[in-house]
């Protein structure tokens, strides 16, 4: 996994304590606290109910693998290897034993930023969550946006939105406070990136984040070839 050098999420049914992989700077999708932002919460409690991730979620999540302790058929991934992984408890303490672990790789991967072809607008958050959860779901096809959160103007600019399927996004640089990327298109695009959306997140342009899928963040980007810096600015921190 650390050899892999691009940007995405596992998912770890190993039964293992999944903070070790921080130590590794490997990303997971249950993060590394407990406390989570409400309405993500609310999405993994919905799976739970579900009892499995859509295909379409996992891939909107940008997950890549799925570590497991059993060996058998995942839709949509493809199995790699069988490894040995040692056991940690919940205080992250080594009981000195190993457990067998399954690799298995998504066959249908989407890269952490990536355009939606399709823009459907919904008055509520409960609504998005029932579709990111059905069977159905296809981010890159068809993503959801709170039509209560948008101002009049990007009301009007997601309506006159129309897909080109030719354009470019590439990821420059990424850490956890600050976000690199270029985009190349031949006229205004929706860009999803496969993160919360959460407050104090800026960008160097004049153009504002939308919440893409209930939870998430996009922006429109304009036509031709722009760069991009989205940096981490709390106004608590600047208080």
């Amino acid at each position: 996994l650390v050899k892999d050098k691009s940007k995405f999420r596992i998912l770890d049914n190993s039964g293992n304590n999944s903070n070790r992989w921080a130590a590794f700077n490997i990303e997971t999708i249950s993060g590394y606290h407990p406390a989570k932002i409400s309405i993500y919460n609310d999405l993994l409690n919905k799976v739970n109910e579900k009892g499995y991730y859509s295909v379409g979620l996992l891939q909107m999540l940008n997950i890549k693998y799925i570590i497991h302790n059993q060996f058998g058929e995942i839709s949509n991934f493809k199995y790699i290897d069988k490894m040995k992984m040692n056991y940690f408890d919940l205080h992250g303490l080594s009981n000195g034993n190993s457990i067998d672990t399954y690799i298995y790789q998504n066959k249908n991967y989407i890269e952490r930023l990536f355009f939606t072809e399709e823009i459907i607008l919904v008055n509520s958050n409960k609504k998005i969550i029932n579709n990111l959860i059905s069977d159905d779901f296809n981010p890159k096809k068809t993503s959801y946006i709170n039509k209560n959160n948008l101002t009049e103007k990007q009301f009007v600019l997601v309506k006159d939105l129309e897909f080109d399927g030719s354009s470019i996004v590439e990821l420059l640089d990424w850490n956890p406070n600050e976000i690199k990327f270029r985009t190349n298109t031949l006229k205004p695009q929706l860009l999803i990136l496969s993160e919360i959306n959460y407050p104090g997140w800026e960008i160097n342009k004049v153009i504002n984040i939308i919440e893409i899928n209930g939870m998430f963040r996009g922006i429109i980007v304009p036509q031709g070839e722009n760069e991009y810096v989205m940096k981490f600015k709390p106004w608590d921190i600047r208080a």
